[in-house]
């Protein structure tokens, strides 16, 4: 009869410990926690109420391919990312299958246990953790809804460690972890959503100062130059100074295409920052192009006495989009000048390479510091450099350049040396008809 009393009340005192340490748990994964946090407080738990002391729990990726341990306790090493494939080994047939397994008397298994507990996926450098000299594990799948959300697995040194009775409080306790788990997951992709795009309005509100900026700095100025252009005008055409409105004349065409340039750009950099830049990717004849934006840039290198030289693959064609190729070729001709001296000379040549089209502007202008070379493709750093004859910019141009090139599936490579020129090189995806003709020439 005592003994029945003294078994009794051991069983009371087991349930009142179980029943006291699930409030608490239950108290505990209800804080607001980091996943990490959160996992390592649930291991502890275990660790100093039940003496669980060399667990992992284990997650599965989005896929359900892979399961990788995102927090340990107890082992040698913590082994935080090993990978277990799904279905392969202890751990992965419990994910696979859902349903607990518990191992006894290891060491007479040892070789399935290396099969089927010990490593690492192989191709990672962490290996699985694991206790060298393990007698019993117990693997329990945490399932909510009857999703697998992790496996917490439990290694001990002891024989028989694991009673019928810890396997099945542990599985009384595997759906409250599982939720609490799962809600931790959620909050941590919400946090990496929250940031994410945080730092994507951070990037948009940069680029639209930097666009106000522009528009109330740089467009101001070309645009009161061409204001003070139209003033002299009426005041030479009321004087009939024939000879200096033809001068003038000639001021206000390059003054205007000035600002018709940066407000291409403008144009051109707003449509592709909102994704509303629709490009049309076709065959197109490299050459003929060139020529017109030489054509185009003929006053403005006429006024600087620099030379244009244009040479190479006059039948080279492109996949590309007529309109994003001409604004990339106009800044990059457009720069070319900008930064050379007068009685300079810019040359351009159009070859191929494998299955691209490389065009390359070439100019023995100032050319370009290291320092500048870092944030030539940064819009958000202070505004662009003056040209030889103070000429300004938008400091939109490059990164414009860079931008539409990427959309179109072509490179930018900039070689420059200070006091002795810089050379661009652009490398356009070729036509397939002009690779097959240059594949049957080789």
């Amino acid at each position: 009869m005592n003994e029945q009393l003294h078994h009794l009340a051991q069983e009371l005192e087991q349930e009142r410990r179980q029943n006291d340490f699930l409030r608490r748990l239950s108290v505990e994964l209800s804080q607001l926690a980091s996943l990490k946090e959160k996992l390592d407080n649930i291991l502890a738990m275990l660790d100093l109420n039940f003496q669980l002391k060399h667990s992992m729990l284990l997650l599965p990726d989005r896929e359900q391919h892979y399961l990788s341990v995102f927090a340990s306790r107890g082992f040698e090493e913590q082994g935080l990312g090993a990978r277990v494939k799904m279905g392969e080994g202890v751990i992965g047939v419990v994910a696979l299958r859902k349903r607990r397994l518990r191992m006894a008397n290891i060491s007479r298994q040892r070789q399935y246990l290396q099969a089927a507990a010990g490593i690492g996926e192989a191709g990672t450098d962490v290996l699985l953790p694991g206790l060298k000299d393990v007698e019993s594990q117990v693997a329990i799948p945490l399932l909510s809804n009857d999703e697998l959300v992790a496996v917490l697995s439990v290694e001990s040194r002891d024989h028989n460690f694991f009673s019928p009775e810890d396997e099945a409080f542990l599985m009384t306790l595997s759906q409250l972890l599982a939720i609490s788990i799962q809600n931790a997951v959620i909050l941590e992709q919400l946090e990496q959503k929250v940031q994410e795009r945080t730092a994507e309005l951070v990037k948009l509100n940069a680029s639209k100062d930097r666009l106000f900026s522009i528009i109330g700095h740089d467009l101001r100025s070309p645009a009161a130059a061409l204001q003070h252009v139209a003033e002299l005008i009426q005041y030479y055409h009321e004087k009939g100074n024939v000879q200096q409105l033809l001068e003038l004349g000639s001021k206000t065409a390059r003054a205007a295409s000035g600002i018709n340039s940066m407000l291409d750009n403008l144009l051109n950099w707003s449509l592709s920052q909102t994704g509303d830049l629709q490009l049309q990717i076709e065959p197109l004849a490299v050459y003929p192009l060139l020529q017109d934006v030489v054509e185009l840039h003929d006053e403005f290198a006429f006024s600087k006495n620099i030379s244009i030289g244009l040479s190479g693959l006059e039948d080279a064609e492109v996949m590309a989009d007529k309109n994003a190729l001409l604004t990339i070729l106009r800044n990059l001709l457009s720069n070319a000048i900008k930064f050379t001296r007068p009685g300079g000379a810019v040359t351009i040549e159009v070859k191929t390479e494998d299955d691209r089209v490389r065009i390359l502007f070439r100019d023995n202008g100032i050319g370009i510091s290291p320092e500048r070379m870092k944030i030539l493709f940064d819009l958000h750093h202070p505004k662009s450099s003056k040209g030889t004859a103070k000429e300004k910019g938008t400091g939109l141009g490059m990164v414009l350049v860079k931008e539409l090139l990427e959309k179109t599936g072509g490179e930018i490579e900039v070689l420059s040396h200070l006091e002795e020129g810089t050379t661009v090189i652009l490398r356009l995806p070729a036509c397939s008809s002009l690779i097959n003709s240059v594949r049957a020439q080789k």
